[in-house]
């Protein structure tokens, strides 16, 4: 009877043991946010370099390669959409960011304030295959108001050159 006791614990152990494997070797997964910056107006010469930041409510959430201390700059001298390096996640649970641009060194800009709020929820998938990622980006931190990209729009003052004079 021992021995048949024994050989089944070491049964149910293989099969749990089994069973793990496929979560264990899952690809974590990812989270990327989008920023579009605009500019509008005379642009400086040169132009100007600009920074959006990240910053992860808990300076222990998970953050893109390169963060430091929960904070994540990326920088860009042109209009465009640039996207945050992605964020892999370990664990379920909640993580919650803040995404604002930097103001410029340009004294006659005015620079965008916006604020948008990023809600992560990690949850386990229905099917068991891992963990799932649903992510929120809202100005407001709410789903009602959720939006694709953080958005952007700096103006430069609209400089006219002088008339040339005829002779």
């Amino acid at each position: 009877m021992g021995k048949r006791l024994i050989s089944l614990l070491l049964a149910v152990v293989l099969v749990l043991c089994l069973a793990a494997v496929p979560a264990a070797f899952a690809a974590e997964p990812t989270c990327q946010v989008s920023v579009t910056v605009e500019l509008e107006g005379t642009l400086p010469d040169p132009a100007e370099t600009l920074s959006v930041v990240m910053q992860a409510d808990d300076a222990f959430y998970p953050m893109p390669a390169g963060a430091e201390n929960g904070v994540y700059t990326m920088s860009m001298t042109d209009a465009g959409t640039y996207t945050f390096p992605a964020i892999s996640y370990s664990q379920a649970g909640l993580y919650t960011y803040s995404i604002w641009q930097e103001a410029g060194t340009d004294a006659s800009c005015a620079y965008d304030e916006a604020v948008y709020y990023l809600i992560v929820y990690v949850t386990n998938a229905d099917d068991g295959s891992g963990l799932q990622v649903t992510a929120i980006l809202s100005p407001d931190g709410t789903e009602e108001n959720k939006v694709d990209t953080a958005s952007f729009t700096n103006v430069y003052p609209t400089i006219t050159p002088p008339p040339t004079r005829r002779s």
